[in-house]
């Protein structure tokens, strides 16, 4: 009695066991990667910038809703993400102010300054930082 391989050629059973082998590796490579997706976790999966940028953007989204206090919330877990950009410490000055925190906003408003236009950033170029600080050094005069 001849098995249903038997009536294939030999070529074509070596070419459907090639692709039995690699779909069971592509199967335990997504049983692993959902494990390890399970396990593990989520902020360590995640790279810092990409949880900076996500808590950014959350922080305009509130900010657009008028939800001043869940914005403060975002840009400072931004901050805790991404502590040498100035985006964040910049935006959570305008919000404080806004709140009516001018000593918090001032002091956020400093820590931009330090850190505008000798940060890397994925956001604002360079030379636009450089201009960002400079009007920012010429506001927080203005208030003395």
């Amino acid at each position: 009695m001849r098995g249903p391989l038997s009536m294939i050629t030999e070529s074509t059973q070596r070419r459907l066991k090639a692709v039995l082998k690699v779909t069971m590796a592509v199967m335990v490579g997504l049983l692993l990667g959902k494990a390890v997706w399970f396990f593990v976790p989520r902020e360590t999966l995640l790279d810092e910038h990409l949880l900076y940028l996500v808590a950014l953007g959350t922080a305009f989204e509130k900010q657009k809703a008028g939800d001043l206090q869940g914005a403060k919330a975002a840009l400072e877990s931004a901050i805790a993400n991404g502590p040498r950009r100035y985006e964040a410490y910049l935006y959570l000055g305008n919000i404080l102010l806004e709140l009516g925190e001018t000593n918090a906003a001032v002091s956020n408003y400093m820590m931009a300054i330090k850190y505008c236009g000798t940060s890397p950033t994925n956001i604002i170029p360079m030379e636009v930082q450089r201009r960002e600080r400079e009007r920012l050094i010429q506001w927080l005069q203005g208030l003395r």
